[in-house]
């Protein structure tokens, strides 16, 4: 028996069914029965009773269940005792990003990090957002999770991962059909933006500029439902990171439009400043926002 298997049985007892267990899993239905049936086979014994479509643990299960969350136990603290060992037991870190929206991504991370790194304080200062750079230079920020490489020589970046750019559309837009669009298809397109200036957008700077392509206008939309309206009603299209894209994607009311035959990804950095240099216990942190992004990021890179 597996540590899978053992953490299948915990969730399935919780859920009460294969269909809601498949979801916190990230399994489908019918790999979660094929492992269920795995196990039983394997020990010879039922681990669920089935009763009015409903999984319900058999007393076989219960014992499986409550070594499982003895095993889970012991491997959180093993990994608390090797995250020390790798990265430090304490520390601060002072942080904050290039825009609003990466504060979503932060939640997660700081759970992850209360488990595991409860001794490293993460104190994160959004009033930093718009100057997060300068805050870097005078040392009253540690970190900032940004996009953009500063052409300044006291900055220093580590890698995290790349998200994909998508063109988001509305589903009766002439664009909504096409397999991808060129950089040369936004000249004739109202481009939703979340505030000017126009040359600090990742997009633009990368992709429009250096094939000479100018919207036909800019419209400064800050708040993203509201632009997610105007797409909706063709008053305009955005460009938007396909995993903030995705629920509004789910609705079909509008389309996310692939940008180049390849694509285009934005690639995300830590950033720090040199002087002060790169703690160890950043490393914590570092590994902890990847982990915590894997689920919705298809691109990591370590």
């Amino acid at each position: 028996m597996e540590l899978r298997h053992l953490k299948l049985i915990d969730v399935v007892a919780q859920e009460g069914s294969l269909s809601k267990a498949s979801g916190k899993l990230h399994l489908t239905q019918s790999a979660l029965s094929h492992q269920l049936k795995e196990i039983e086979q394997e020990l010879g014994i039922e681990m669920f009773h089935r009763i009015n479509k409903r999984l319900v643990i058999s007393d076989a299960g219960k014992i499986i269940r409550n070594a499982s969350m003895k095993v889970q136990q012991e491997i959180i603290n093993a990994t608390k005792e090797l995250d020390k060992l790798k990265y430090g037991s304490q520390g601060e870190i002072k942080l904050s990003t290039e825009c609003y929206t990466c504060y979503y991504w932060l939640p997660k991370t700081l759970e992850l990090m209360k488990d595991t790194c409860s001794q490293i304080d993460v104190h994160v200062l959004p009033e930093f957002t718009k100057r997060h750079f300068t805050g870097l230079k005078d040392m009253d920020l540690d970190l900032v999770i940004t996009s953009l490489k500063a052409d300044d020589s006291e900055l220093s970046y580590k890698p995290l991962f790349q998200d994909e750019q998508l063109l988001i559309v509305s589903k009766d837009h002439p664009y909504s059909t096409r397999s991808y669009v060129s950089p040369k298809d936004f000249e004739s397109q109202t481009l939703l933006i979340y505030n000017r200036p126009i040359e600090e957008s990742t997009f633009y700077r990368t992709v429009l500029m250096p094939a000479g392509v100018s919207p036909e206008k800019f419209l400064e939309v800050r708040l993203t439902e509201a632009a997610i309206q105007l797409v909706r009603k063709n008053f305009g299209v955005k460009v938007m990171a396909k995993w903030a894209a995705a629920p509004y994607l789910a609705n079909n009311d509008v389309v996310g439009v692939k940008i180049g035959p390849e694509g285009v990804y934005r690639k995300w950095y830590l950033a720090y400043n040199k002087t002060s240099g790169w703690k160890s216990h950043y490393d914590a942190f570092r590994q902890h926002l990847i982990s915590s992004l894997d689920s919705f990021l298809l691109n990591i890179a370590y």
